[in-house]
């Protein structure tokens, strides 16, 4: 099981299914574009209530269970003037784009930002539970930037997820290329830990387990370990790798970092 908040009389239980941190800086002109992180969720409705926002949000009748893709993004206005955002759209793994409405929403679209201002927005697009292993197979078309005389200072671009960019930044494009997958949602709410294994590394956030490099993050008020090489929440992936499913000795290092019994 992965982490996971509780439902209430709005919203959805939500479970992390998988999470990628990218960290990465997309050029436009006029602005830059910093993708954060991308997330795989499981979404549990028990009551036409708790997807009621999903629904208008999305412009798509939901399930009682449905998953969600996210993204979490910071906009920086880098010119001179205040410009407003019409929103990001996504290209799932099968090819379909998703828009605001259409299978998607950006929750900042139509946001206005002042000249050297950034906002932080977060979109969201309908997916697949299949879609599990495939966050780094999902694109994101840049939002069109207008100006306060309505004219467009940036175009709409692709932007492949795939292509690494390390800690510097890179011009949003078209193709590019890089695999990867892991673990963690997000979500305003209480939330559990399911267990899972790893050992402390020296004093600093590193974490081993089983030979695997690991570090802390805090999903929801929560410490959790997310693996640096795509491995996801540490957790999730002990559970479902076969060389350490079974290792009890695994799973009494995790309890005891995740404070489980």
């Amino acid at each position: 099981m992965g982490q996971y908040t509780k439902s209430d009389a709005t919203d959805p239980k939500v479970t992390l299914l998988a999470i990628k941190h990218y960290d990465r800086t997309y050029q436009l002109d006029g602005a830059t574009i910093k993708i954060k992180t991308a997330k795989l969720l499981q979404m549990d409705a028990a009551t036409k209530k708790q997807r009621t926002d999903y629904e208008t949000n999305l412009g798509q009748d939901l399930g009682k269970k449905f998953y969600v893709y996210q993204v979490e993004y910071v906009l920086t206005n880098t010119s001179d003037q205040k410009i407003t955002s019409n929103g990001f759209e996504v290209i799932n793994p099968q090819g379909e784009q998703l828009a605001t409405n259409d299978g998607a929403a950006d929750l900042a679209t139509n946001a206005s930002i002042q000249p050297k201002a950034k906002k932080s927005g977060t979109l969201i697009a309908i997916a697949k539970k299949s879609d599990q292993g495939k966050l780094d197979q999902f694109k994101l078309v840049s939002p069109e930037l207008i100006d306060a005389a309505a004219h467009t200072t940036a175009e709409a671009q692709t932007i492949d997820l795939r292509k690494r960019a390390g800690n510097t930044s890179q011009t949003a494009s078209a193709n590019s290329s890089s695999d990867e997958q892991s673990a963690t949602p997000a979500a305003n709410s209480n939330q559990q830990t399911a267990a899972s294994s790893a050992d402390h590394a020296n004093g600093d956030d590193k974490v081993m387990v089983a030979g695997h490099s690991f570090h802390h993050e805090t999903f929801a008020g929560t410490d959790i370990l997310v693996g640096d090489n795509g491995e996801g929440e540490a957790g999730e992936w002990a559970a479902n790798n076969p060389a350490t499913q079974n290792d009890a000795n695994v799973k009494a290092q995790l309890s005891s970092i995740y404070g489980n019994n």
